[in-house]
């Protein structure tokens, strides 16, 4: 991969190594050795966190310590244009006509944002099933951004395990396939030097893609590459949840509210219904209230609310709370008779993070069932009787599943055939739970649903 081409002259070459790391289980400085001829025939560049990731600065140093590892492994030299690690002003005034001064004899440019999860052997896949395509974008599949990225999984990942192995499988089952898309998310591409070339000089790196070149080029997906991203959590409609909401529900207190997703999502098709939200983190908060008729950016445990509302929802919230009991109990006086409390909280009982604790892990990611701001861990028993010493009805409570690894079979049928009775709990991801404030007439209207 790396290849002998010209020497940088001496100014360059101090520039160039501001911003260069280098990631290999060498001890030791950088030498002088190094810069005096090497370049590569593809190189990484890591984008810094935009405003919004930089609020939670675990992800990044998640997925970048996750590259590390992944390079020690391997022994080998490998730097990356590391934009994030230039002082702020350094940063800002990085642009395409930098990249191509600096790099001037690179194949191919792989941007990443510094929030993304990716192993090496997907980056290779991405660069050489896209090496051809010298005027166009390739990215990988990516389940949580743009639709176009999205695509039918064997099984799901949950954890750092289960996507290295979803990942060698698709290295393993999968062509080297590209199919042309109509969008693609700038979290991760790969795309010729030529191709950034084509970019104002000026450019900062970071926006290429609200350029209309961008917009005009050819996009492509790499069908047997795939990464994840840790910044897309809140934009998505919580479909799960707005199921359990009841049709004649006027009133809603969205707590932990995060951007807004379900309550725009509802008001979209039942613009009646009155929105309140609670979020937190003031960057979330602030889109939220583009949505809801009114968000309180602050902490949940400070609020004090007067007035009563249908429902009232949790979703993926009560694992971040010192007391979700206390919570909970407090929803009461909140609720008018006969309303409802819905939610979701992730399971500490799901076979991967059983399996990691018998080989003794327990890894914490940026999000998931072990994700790093969870307080309070749930499994079916004790949800069930924390609500109900809440002092709530269980009108419903089902399961979030997906398909499971061939590992993770192995492991569950392991687990049976030592007398484990409840695989079901071992394969949910979450719970979902639907409860009622108990009046004679409750405003829940009774729709059965599906485990799953």
């Amino acid at each position: 991969m790396i290849r002998v081409l010209k020497k940088f002259g001496s100014e360059k070459r101090l520039k160039i190594r501001t911003i260069v790391n280098r990631y290999v289980t060498m001890a030791g400085d950088l030498s002088d050795s190094f810069f005096e001829g090497f370049a590569m025939e593809v190189v990484y560049i890591v984008l810094p966190p935009t405003l919004k990731e930089r609020s939670i600065p675990f992800n990044a140093e998640f997925c970048q310590s996750f590259m590390r590892d992944q390079l020690r492994s391997v022994k080998t030299f490998f730097p990356i244009v590391d934009i994030d690690q230039m002082d702020v002003h350094q940063k800002c005034q990085v642009t395409c006509g930098d990249i191509i001064d600096w790099m001037p004899d690179v194949d191919q440019i792989i941007i990443i944002r510094s929030g993304v999860m990716m192993m090496l052997s997907s980056l290779e896949r991405l660069s050489r099933a896209s090496r051809n395509h010298v005027h166009g974008i390739a990215g990988p599949l990516m389940v949580n951004v743009t639709p176009d990225q999205i695509s039918s999984l064997p099984f799901s990942y949950t954890d750092v395990e289960t996507f290295q192995e979803l990942t060698e499988w698709m290295l393993q089952n999968r062509a080297e396939s590209i199919r042309n898309v109509s969008s693609l998310s700038d979290e991760v591409f790969c795309c010729s030097s030529s191709f950034i070339a084509q970019f104002p000089e000026n450019l900062p790196i970071v926006d290429l893609s609200g350029h209309e070149i961008w917009r005009q080029s050819t996009k492509m997906v790499v069908e047997s590459s795939i990464a994840h991203s840790f910044s897309n959590y809140y934009q998505h409609p919580r479909l799960d949840l707005i199921e359990l909401i009841p049709d004649k529900v006027r009133s809603v207190l969205d707590i932990g509210c995060a951007e807004g997703a379900i309550g725009r999502y509802l008001k979209h098709v039942k613009p009646y219904i009155k929105f309140v939200g609670i979020e937190p983190d003031p960057i979330a908060g602030h889109e939220a209230q583009k949505a809801y008729d009114q968000v309180y950016i602050q902490p949940i445990e400070n609020l004090s609310l007067m007035e009563q509302f249908d429902c009232i929802i949790f979703g993926d919230v009560l694992e971040h709370l010192i007391d979700p009991m206390a919570a909970i109990k407090a929803c009461h006086c909140l609720l008018h008779d006969g309303g409802v409390l819905v939610g979701s909280v992730p399971n500490i009982g799901h076979w991967s993070v059983i399996r990691g604790l018998v080989n003794g892990q327990f890894q914490y990611v940026p999000a998931g069932i072990l994700c790093w701001g969870h307080l309070r861990f749930f499994t079916e028993h004790s949800l069930r009787k924390m609500l109900i010493e809440a002092g709530y009805y269980i009108d419903y409570l089902g399961y979030n599943q997906s398909m499971i690894s061939p590992e993770g079979c192995q492991f569950i049928k392991r687990l049976e055939m030592g007398g484990c009775e409840k695989a079901v709990s071992l394969s949910a991801e979450q719970f979902l739970f639907r409860t009622i404030k108990m009046s004679s007439t409750p405003i829940s209207n009774g729709k059965q649903l599906k485990q799953g």
